[in-house]
């Protein structure tokens, strides 16, 4: 079982300029293929647009700066390298729109393009066949200083002998109108930019950037759980991007909207290139956070780049959902097990006692997904299954949106982790990637995402995807039963589980459930209540007779309390070593057994017991013989286990079918 994603992720730049930094400066989500970028199809380019005021300083750019780089992003690649001769110009300017008077490249009356403009960068330029970005280091041409205002960019490709290619398909930007003057051809170097258009390409300008603290991401919950998930503290992931060592840098945490909230704390170093989560007080319910919308922002001082000293995003603080998912759109990635299946799960914890009920999940905008079955599940800490959806075929109106699944069972959890998520079945015939995610930076948080197999058990944690859009619909619960113990103790035949209450309120039954790894439990026994509903304390024993059959040489044990409306609370895990001895008789025939049992080569005076599931006792006597036939025909079908001994010496222990 392997886990697959899908979707367009930017991994690294063709060319890097280590020196400086490339800073996206205007982004751009449609596409060309009509050289608005540099372009392999065309032996002959010119193209000259413009970055506005408002564009740059939003990116981030402070005046005074030395430019030293230009960079591209294409969506898709060419079919083949090419290589030609490449020419940047910039020119500084308070133009808010494209005012250039002329089409002309250059002439004699200085009123052409790049008369006025400086020639920053001439060098001969492969454009390679990948996608993602192309970041091209200035040589061979002059020192240009930004002044703190726009820019006019204009660059000239040629290729006049050399192989053509397929073209590439560039990223652009369409916010500004007739932003972009260009020309191209396969046979003649053109001088007049008679074309113009919206689509200016994405771009990307380097300079020097000694100092540059980033807030690379905001670790918080999109829906806030109160008061299951509080306490709740919130992370930040500091980054250096710059080109000096930061010391005693302040980082500040600020909530606003329904509650307000504000902190600092100082990282004392930060070395280039490296990162930090500061995790700042956590939030309480102490001062009763109220029900809305926050604002989280995470701030740091300003400075050689202001573009990312500062994140914010938006929180639900909510009764009933809990969620690392927030308000940002579901990216370009989306993930899955393709032709395969299996589970992807988010990790939650709460602190007071909570039921899960639902799970809502992001389902990835991908026409592949529809009329595919899926399904909600839900698991304890351990990674067992505990309840599940019905299936549920996607429809294509379900892309691009969140689905809630109805758990058959809801679970009820109280100072425990347990995780919610998408089961994703099989298709051989068509693979599929159904769950939409959120970008999140690199490595993801700590103990969120996770992925297994349909069964649960072992699950492996995800860190290089993103933010899994999975939420858990949670109804906050009382305690309906107040356990003040919990003991297993070995005996010589059987172990001895005992537990005592307090309170009982709604009280339906109890499951003791059995593990020989810690991990995967199952029901060995149901005990009812003294009484459903009971202000005194109560103690019960449990006695797990088939203990001795298990081969492990440690048996680890639980409660599962079950409420009258279903909904169940598990208790801490109590260990205990299994009892020594094993048999030493031949096994009772036949089973599964009918009308009767034989038992042989019994000792004089051999004690015989059988209990069914529950632990009732259905049948209990002494040997008086080496045989001894018990009359079966009155029990119920179901499962049974029998215990021989003689004194303190187990001689015998076998589970029974009927």
């Amino acid at each position: 079982m392997k886990l697959f994603f899908t979707g367009l992720i930017i991994l690294a730049s063709f060319l890097s300029a280590k020196a400086d930094t490339f800073f996206p400066t205007i982004p751009g989500s449609s596409t060309s293929s009509v050289s608005r970028a540099p372009q392999g199809s065309q032996r002959y380019e010119r193209a000259a647009y413009l970055l506005t005021p408002d564009e740059l300083h939003s990116a981030g750019f402070v005046k005074d700066k030395v430019l030293t780089g230009i960079g591209f992003t294409y969506f898709a690649a060419q079919s083949a390298a090419t290589t030609g001769s490449f020419k940047v110009y910039l020119q500084n300017t308070t133009d808010a729109t494209y005012q250039k008077a002329s089409t002309n490249w250059t002439n004699a009356a200085q009123t052409g393009i790049t008369d006025g403009m400086t020639l920053v960068h001439n060098q001969s330029l492969t454009i390679p066949a990948a996608d993602g970005n192309l970041d091209i280091p200035f040589a061979g041409g002059a020192a240009f200083t930004y002044t703190g205002g726009g820019l006019y960019v204009a660059f000239e490709y040629q290729n006049s002998t050399g192989d053509l290619a397929a073209p590439n398909i560039a990223y652009c930007n369409t916010d500004l109108a007739g932003g972009l003057h260009n020309t191209y051809s396969t046979t003649a170097l053109d001088a007049d930019l008679a074309n113009t258009s919206d689509f200016r390409p994405a771009t990307r300008l380097s300079y020097a950037a000694p100092k540059q603290a980033a807030v690379a991401d905001i670790y918080t919950m999109g829906n806030l759980l109160v008061p299951g998930a509080l306490p709740h503290a919130i992370s930040a992931r500091i980054s250096n991007h710059g080109e000096a060592p930061l010391t005693n840098v302040p980082v500040t945490l600020a909530l606003a909207g329904a509650n307000t909230y504000t902190e600092t704390k100082t990282i004392a170093a930060l070395a280039v290139d490296s990162s930090v989560v500061l995790t700042f007080s956590p939030l309480s319910n102490a001062g009763v956070l109220a029900l809305g919308t926050n604002t989280v922002s995470v701030q740091l001082p300003a400075d050689d780049n202001t573009a990312d000293n500062t994140k914010s995003l938006t929180q639900l603080v909510s009764a009933n959902t809990m969620s690392y998912a927030d308000a940002e759109a579901f990216s370009d990635v989306r993930v899955g097990y393709n032709t395969d299946s299996g589970l992807l799960l988010t990790k939650y914890q709460v602190s007071s006692r909570t039921s899960v009920s639902t799970v809502t999940v992001g389902i990835a905008n991908a026409d592949a997904n529809a009329g595919n079955t899926v399904y909600g599940v839900l698991l304890d800490a351990h990674g067992n299954l505990l309840s599940r959806s019905a299936d549920y075929v996607l429809t294509p109106a379900d892309l691009g949106t969140y689905h809630t699944f109805k758990l058959s069972a809801p679970a009820s959890f109280v100072n425990e982790d347990f995780y919610v998520g998408l089961a994703q079945t099989a298709n051989p015939a068509a693979g599929y990637f159904p769950l939409a995610l959120q970008e999140e930076d690199y490595p993801a948080r700590a103990g969120a995402y996770y992925s297994g197999p349909l069964t649960g058990g072992t699950l492996t944690e995800q860190l290089a995807l993103g933010r899994f859009l999975i939420l858990a619909g949670t109804t906050p619960t009382p305690l309906p039963v107040r356990l003040v113990s919990l003991t297993a103790e070995r005996l010589p035949t059987d172990v001895q589980v005992r537990w005592q209450t307090a309170t009982e309120q709604g009280n339906d039954h109890f499951e003791v459930e059995r593990s020989t790894d810690g991990q995967a439990f199952g029901t060995v026994g149901r005990v009812a209540p003294a009484a459903a509903t009971s202000s005194y304390a109560h103690s019960y024993t449990y006695f797990d007779a088939s203990a001795l059959a298990q081969s492990a040489t440690q048996l680890y044990y639980r409660l599962k309390q079950v409420d009258v409306d279903g909904t169940a609370t598990y208790s801490a895990v109590v260990v205990v070593a299994k009892a020594p001895g094993g048999a030493s008789l031949p096994p009772a025939y036949p089973n599964p057994m009918a009308e009767a049992l034989h038992l042989e080569a019994l000792p004089s005076g051999a004690q015989v017991r059988v209990t069914d599931t529950t632990g009732r006792l259905v049948y209990a006597g002494v040997a008086s013989a080496a045989t001894l036939t018990l009359s079966a025909e009155a029990w119920p079908r179901g499962v049974y286990c029998l215990q021989v001994s003689a004194g303190s010496q187990s001689l015998l222990t076998q589970r029974l079918v009927k």
